[in-house]
């Protein structure tokens, strides 16, 4: 992944809901009083469906490698679905089919094996994150620019009825993968090699341990 520095951005983005005022991106997560660092980003397509493709976006404190053993104090993934004839830019709501959020997971102090979760100190998933949104302004598409976003998320953990707001903001570099979308050009994934990892790296999605609550 390539990392980066504790910035300050704002972001302005439109989608077919209109306009947004400007936001300060600050690469934190908030959950029930505790705020950790974000500093690492990345984005694959994942999955092909009818109209677009599945992507993952994930947010880490530390660098989740795809290959190996590596571990994050808190690490975000979400899957959301995006038109291909639409901007990728917008705000992307849990149960919307247009810039639809599929499913979130959080965790906290979290131990992963070639980017798959093993194990973590707390886990909150599907089951309990069923209301949320993300508004994501990015070029990750543009193969003569490093790929970037802008993000600013909140989520409700509905555990035991508590909805506590899971919330916090990126911005910055990011790594972004593609697998299935054979237009557009990786920013860090040769072509030689998108057929042995597709494999692997499909099967990511979900794959995560069953967790605890």
């Amino acid at each position: 992944m390539l990392a980066v520095s504790s910035i300050t951005l704002t972001s302005c983005v439109n989608n077919d809901d209109g306009y947004y005022e400007e936001v300060n991106t600050q690469n934190t997560v908030t959950y029930d009083n505790l705020r950790s660092p974000l500093n690492y980003g990345r984005i694959m397509d994942v999955k092909q469906a009818e109209g677009g493709f599945y992507y993952s976006l994930e947010l880490s404190s530390d660098p989740v490698y795809l290959n190996g053993n590596s571990s994050s104090r808190v690490y975000i993934y979400a899957t959301i679905f995006h038109y291909s004839d639409s901007s990728f830019s917008g705000t992307y709501s849990i149960g919307a089919e247009d810039y639809g959020i599929d499913e979130v997971y959080y965790y906290e102090n979290v131990n992963l094996r070639d980017g798959i979760v093993q194990n973590y100190d707390l886990g909150i998933g599907p089951k309990d994150i069923k209301r949320g949104r993300l508004r994501l302004n990015g070029d990750i598409f543009n193969s003569n620019k490093i790929p970037y976003i802008e993000t600013e998320f909140q989520f409700i953990d509905s555990y035991n009825n508590l909805n506590l707001p899971i919330y916090g903001n990126f911005g910055g570099d990011i790594e972004y993968i593609r697998l299935f979308n054979k237009n557009l050009k990786s920013s860090s994934l040769s072509n030689s090699s998108i057929g042995s990892r597709k494999n692997k790296l499909n099967n990511i999605l979900y794959k995560y341990p069953n967790l605890d609550r």
